[in-house]
């Protein structure tokens, strides 16, 4: 949104930090150039990925950057036992794919399976459950003998909209019901799907709304 980029800019931590904010639509295909053209080329401590739609399909497509710690959202209502995404499409828009605002990003178990592939171990997540911690391998000895459990968190989130835009106060696995028809890309299978033909989705944890203590 260009009135964001406005508005951070007139904030004191943009001048203060020699903050660049630019306006852009994401794709998996302009990340990297992106990233370049702003000389991000190189090892960088924090990559944070929150953009409600192709977060999956972005983080795997960055190469040009190896951010120590990387911070990626994920759809808690898509449950822990399943990795799934939605289809890539480049103009994903959140609100116009569905009017719920539930249906967008992938599952946990899909951002840590492609942690996994790119070198990176999970390490829980945040306790409102919306956004997964990953530390690069070779910095993991230092963090994970400081950690009593690694933990991912059920979405305490209740921000789902009705066919009028009224707020529905839905939460736990009634979002899951909304949802049910909606078209979703299974990473194990590569086949495009509904959830209703996944079955089980979530562990009993994740469905009384508690924490799960990955392995």
């Amino acid at each position: 949104s260009d009135n964001y980029i406005k508005d951070i800019k007139n904030q004191d931590i943009s001048w203060r930090f020699e903050l660049n904010a630019i306006s852009s639509h994401i794709t998996k295909d302009n990340i990297n150039s992106m990233l370049e053209k702003n000389k991000m080329t190189s090892d960088i401590g924090l990559l944070s990925i929150d953009i409600d739609g192709n977060d999956y399909y972005v983080w795997r497509s960055i190469d040009i950057v190896r951010p120590v710690i990387a911070v990626v959202e994920y759809n808690a209502v898509l449950g822990d036992l399943h990795s799934i995404t939605v289809p890539y499409n480049p103009s994903f828009f959140r609100t116009k794919a569905h009017y719920s605002n539930l249906y967008f990003g992938a599952s946990l178990k899909a951002l840590v399976d492609l942690g996994k592939e790119k070198g990176y171990t999970f390490i829980g997540t945040n306790t409102n459950g919306v956004n997964a911690f990953f530390i690069r391998n070779d910095y993991a000895p230092k963090i994970i003998p400081l950690l009593s459990s690694v933990s991912a968190y059920p979405s305490r989130f209740r921000e789902a909209r009705g066919k009028n835009g009224e707020l529905m106060l839905v939460s736990g696995s009634d979002r899951l019901e909304i949802i049910k028809d909606c078209q979703f890309f299974n990473l194990t299978t590569e086949e495009n799907i509904n959830i209703k033909k996944l079955g089980k989705i979530y562990s009993s944890e994740w469905e009384s709304g508690e924490r799960n203590n990955f392995k």
